[in-house]
């Protein structure tokens, strides 16, 4: 063996996965930091920082190297720049101060994506020319924002936007079913889940979207929390980890398809009753069909079920379903679960589970926030789209959708109609996103 062959094979012994992408940083300075534990900026020491660029001149690509020891790499990308330099589409034009960030995964030697968005609550999508959304390429293009960066406090790792919160389904026991994502507190060291800002997001949801004000208090219902996140030390795993050791779990193995506690408990001061769970889910091509259609199964199953408190009085039960950006993973899931609790056709479903309520903001990317009517042609007052992420041309996560349809009716031929993925950005579909006026639960 040559020198230069051991040579290399040590380094690929040290990072198994490395990638080389090319950033251009427009007229900005821009700080890329690498959050995960097992990658570096150099293949020989630990480089966790990269700077390039220079605020107010327009600066040629730069090449650099992600090395990695898992999958995934979890970063934060951070631009500076000359707020002079920045001419959002508005009237009067809107002053955009620096620094603008944005969470972001890196995939080196990824087969269906190199890099994606991972836009957390203080996030500014809007550096990005694309938005949110995965990356096949490995051109990471740095743009002045064209949003106004959010009030959020900056975070190390995803936290509770209430923007997502949204009520899926409720049923006549009280049960209810939310999706949304990540739910920890925002911050940079020691993030956990704040129950109560969680309850307040889930009950203004149920209020907004039912009209109604009795969501029972803190200690009168059961908080299921189901969380879509994978177990890579060098992904999702410490996300994990700090959201299940909020209800006292230390090991990922407590709570892998089954609920830690094994009953339900005070999990805070608050008196908050709760169990966690956690079930990777992945979209088509990742070998995990079967676990997506078990997880669907499971959640209409439980749905049903009436649960007892500690003194046999019976007890409402609200699920709150997950994954990291409450974007892809969770729309799936969603998706299957109303096809199969409302006996719902394919394309229904899929406009139903990838709804959520009205937006606030224009976040961009798969974030579609006006809406048409699919019967009136109105712009909808109430609903916004999140639709699944996709390569431009493709979605892995469409495919799943119509694979979990098959699975549970038996068939091979669903397919998504024109109107069902009508504007979504995943796919490049630049049509008119439309919305249902209704809720299956309020039919």
């Amino acid at each position: 063996m040559s020198n230069v062959q051991a040579y290399q094979d040590l380094k690929k012994s040290t990072y198994p996965l490395q990638q080389e992408y090319k950033l251009s940083p427009g007229k900005s300075q821009v700080t890329i930091t690498l959050i995960s534990k097992g990658a570096s900026f150099s293949e020989t020491k630990e480089k966790k920082i990269l700077n390039y660029g220079e605020i107010g001149i327009e600066k040629p690509s730069e090449d650099f190297t992600v090395y990695s020891k898992g999958e995934y790499v979890y970063a934060l990308i951070e631009t500076q720049y000359n707020p002079t330099d920045v001419s959002p589409p508005t009237k009067p034009p809107t002053v955009i101060n620096p620094p603008s960030s944005c969470h972001i995964y890196f995939k080196p030697e990824g087969s269906n994506w190199l890099w994606s968005t991972d836009a957390q609550t203080a996030d500014n999508v809007s550096i990005f020319p694309s938005g949110q959304g995965e990356r096949t390429k490995n051109e990471v293009n740095i743009q002045l924002p064209t949003s106004q960066n959010p009030a959020s406090k900056p975070s190390t790792y995803p936290n509770l936007n209430s923007e997502l919160v949204f009520l899926l389904d409720k049923n006549d026991i009280g049960n209810m079913l939310f999706r949304g994502n990540e739910p920890l507190e925002p911050g940079k060291h020691g993030q956990k889940i704040d129950f109560e800002t969680l309850h307040t997001s889930l009950k203004s949801k149920y209020q907004r979207q039912t009209g109604m004000h009795d969501f029972p208090e803190i200690g009168k219902y059961i908080l299921r929390d189901i969380a879509f996140l994978g177990h890579n030390p060098d992904g999702e795993k410490p996300i994990l980890m700090h959201e299940i050791s909020s209800f006292g779990a230390t090991e990922i193995s407590q709570v892998n398809q089954t609920w830690y506690p094994t009953k339900a408990v005070a999990i805070s001061p608050t008196g908050m009753l709760g169990q966690v769970s956690n079930w990777n889910v992945e979209p088509t091509g990742s070998g995990n069909i079967d676990l997506d259609v078990t997880m669907v199964k499971k959640l209409v199953e439980w749905m049903g079920e009436q649960q007892l408190d500690s003194k046999g009085k019976k007890i409402p039960t609200i699920y709150y379903i997950h994954c990291s950006s409450g974007h892809d993973r969770t729309g799936m899931i969603s998706s299957g679960y109303l096809m199969h609790q409302y006996n719902l056709a394919l394309s229904e479903a899929y406009i139903l589970g990838t709804t959520i309520h009205k937006l606030d903001m224009n976040y961009g990317g798969n974030l579609i926030t006006d809406c048409e009517d699919i019967t009136s042609k109105a712009i909808d007052p109430d609903r916004s789209r999140c639709f699944v992420a996709g390569n431009g041309t493709s979605s892995p996560y469409n495919d799943a959708i119509v694979d979990i349809y098959n699975s549970l009716n038996s068939v091979k031929t669903g397919k998504l109609s024109a109107t069902a993925i009508s504007g979504d950005p995943a796919i490049s579909n630049s049509g008119t996103t439309y919305v249902h006026s209704w809720y299956p639960w309020s039919k």
